[in-house]
């Protein structure tokens, strides 16, 4: 796995969302020097999160601002500077063909690149969809239960990716007609899977593969279903299980390692997220009897 990338003004930092799913994550901040014409052999999605620039895609001039998602197809010759002296704070996904092919697939979507561009417009004006992106980026970026690049919880980036192409008008038809979601028994394979294993490191793609269906088709019909997505539902149960440790006199330490977390920091924040209470102040009100366990 290549390693993450650090200097001052710039980060680079490699994370794989599944199977195939690999992307570079950019960060860019207080940069005000303008950058000359060039384009990618990937796709980019940048998030502006401050500065105001003048973009010039394809020979065509555009507006870009803070709030602002911009998008690049692979072979654009793009090129952007300062309009009024304002440093960019700009964060991006850098998506490889092959990478963006296997997630289309993923919502059932199909694209022929000589028909057209995947995005037809660079920019895309959607505050929601905006700070979608950026979370889904800084928590990429914070390396928040990642072991050698690969995500633990890959559902907010497969929700950010499809908001996005479906904010695109070559892809708003293909995806708002795919509503047929996978039945029940589908969703039942993936629970017991999630029930027998919770305490493992699984991924997305292991409940995917128990349930028969696409990464992105699962989390859509769990959450229709259970009312909660897979990986919220795989948490919930190891924190059931963390709570009965904890109260026994078990350390943190050792049950981040009995439940499949990728260190304790990483269960001091799930834990702490669900109840309410740190686990190590959780042991010690119940080891003291006074926590009465309502939290959850």
């Amino acid at each position: 796995m290549q390693q993450d990338i650090e200097s001052a003004a710039r980060s680079v930092a490699v994370r794989t969302y599944g199977s195939g799913i690999t992307v570079e994550l950019c960060t860019l901040l207080g940069v005000i020097e303008p950058f000359p014409s060039h384009f990618h052999d990937y796709y980019m999605v940048g998030v502006v999160a401050g500065g105001n620039r003048r973009l010039a895609v394809s020979g065509r001039e555009y507006d870009l601002r803070a709030g602002d998602l911009l998008v690049i197809n692979l072979g654009d010759p793009h090129s952007c500077e300062s309009i009024d002296g304002t440093k960019l704070e700009y964060r991006s996904f850098s998506i490889a063909a092959p990478v963006m092919d296997a997630l289309l697939a993923d919502f059932g979507a199909e694209f022929d690149r000589e028909t057209g561009p995947l995005f037809p417009e660079p920019i895309v004006r959607d505050a929601g969809l905006f700070a979608l992106a950026l979370d889904c980026h800084v928590r990429g970026c914070a390396d928040q239960g990642c072991v050698d690049g690969a995500v633990e919880n890959v559902e907010p980036f497969y929700l950010f990716i499809e908001r996005l192409l479906a904010a695109s008008a070559v892809r708003r038809e293909e995806l708002e007609a795919f509503e047929a979601l996978p039945g029940s028994e589908a969703v039942a394979s993936a629970c017991r899977l999630i029930e027998q294993d919770f305490r493992s490191r699984m991924t997305l793609d292991d409940m995917a593969r128990a349930a028969g269906v696409g990464r992105y088709a699962l989390i859509r019909a769990f959450t229709r279903e259970k009312g909660i997505t897979p990986y919220r539902y795989m948490l919930t149960l190891r924190i059931i299980e963390a709570r009965g440790l904890l109260a026994s006199g078990a350390g943190p330490a050792e049950v981040a390692g009995a439940l499949g977390f990728a260190d304790q920091a990483h269960f001091g924040r799930v834990f702490k997220d669900i109840t309410g209470i740190a686990p190590g102040a959780y042991r010690a009100s119940r080891i003291g009897g006074g926590f009465d366990g309502s939290v959850l």
